[in-house]
């Protein structure tokens, strides 16, 4: 389960995403691996070149976590 895609735009909408590091595009989604016991493992990945972000597993429902996923995104542009 995750949240719609509208919600999704809405949440990248109301944050500051960096573009990715190796393209310089901005055209980024959420990728979702399959919920297991420790939850969905979620990460950022950019739609132009294939680049990802680190996964993180997290509460599909909540926004938060969300924001969390975008902030690792970042923090992985920060140090190239």
């Amino acid at each position: 389960m995750s949240l719609p895609n509208d919600e999704i735009e809405l949440i990248l909408s109301k944050i500051l995403v960096m573009p990715c590091p190796f393209c310089g595009k901005l055209d980024i989604s959420f990728q979702w691996g399959t919920e297991d016991r420790e939850g969905t493992p979620v990460n950022v990945i950019c739609e132009s070149c294939g680049a990802c972000g680190p996964n993180e597993y997290i509460d599909a429902d909540k926004e938060s976590d969300y924001v969390k996923i975008i902030y690792l995104w970042n923090k992985g542009n920060e140090e190239k």
